[in-house]
């Protein structure tokens, strides 16, 4: 079995704190299933690394860093799935937004549900903010039960958590790429898969830490 984690950025630090891209990358250091390859995209002209942006070295089993112009996050997303699951084999690929923070349980939890034939999968989350002593708090928690993603989707309410999907190499193959239409390429993905017999999950641990700002990519 071959997973991997993917990370795109582009004008990291002008966009995101230190602090957070910080606490993003620790989370997944951290993870308790630590057998996944990591692809670190910068598709913007600063070719920037992760270890570069956070002065230290990354503490990942397998890495690899990747400075390729693309025009938006929906390409670099596309461009990181297609290399993934056709060109290296992936079985496996978890999102990952660099804003964001993950329990360490992420990556075993919801490898589970795939193995239990779930083409994708995330989970439910919380909404972070940051209080006037720059102190992460709690503002929202989002629970979506399973047997409701489907009505959600096609009254056009997107339940599934962008930042925290897994996705499975047959579902990739048979429903990507994305449509190149923020803000609505994921929920477009995801509308025209379920409609097509992919079969979703959202399991019911929170793994997901959802950072609200006004530079975040997914609103």
């Amino acid at each position: 079995m071959k997973c991997a984690v993917i990370l795109y950025h582009k004008n990291a630090l002008k966009l995101y704190k230190q602090r957070w891209i910080e606490k993003c990358v620790a989370s997944i250091e951290n993870q308790s299933y630590k057998e996944f390859h990591v692809y670190d995209l910068c598709y913007g002209n600063e070719n920037q690394n992760l270890g570069a942006i956070l002065g230290r070295n990354l503490e990942f089993n397998s890495y690899e860093h990747l400075n390729i112009r693309l025009l938006n996050h929906v390409w670099a997303q596309n461009f990181l799935l297609n290399k993934a699951f056709k060109e290296d084999g992936m079985d496996f690929v978890f999102n990952v937004n660099l804003d964001d923070y993950y329990a360490p349980t992420r990556f075993g939890t919801e490898l589970t549900w795939l193995h239990n034939g779930y083409d994708l999968v995330s989970s439910n989350f919380v909404y972070i903010e940051e209080d006037d002593q720059n102190e992460d708090r709690t503002t929202l928690t989002l629970l979506v039960s399973q047997k409701d993603i489907k009505k959600h989707l096609m009254l056009g309410d997107n339940p599934i958590c962008h930042p925290g999907v897994a996705y499975s190499k047959a579902f990739w193959l048979t429903h990507g790429p994305y449509p190149d239409a923020i803000p609505r390429e994921d929920l477009l993905l995801w509308q025209m898969a379920i409609n097509a017999g992919a079969n979703f999950c959202i399991v019911p641990q929170i793994l997901v830490y959802y950072r609200r700002h006004p530079n975040q990519v997914c609103k």
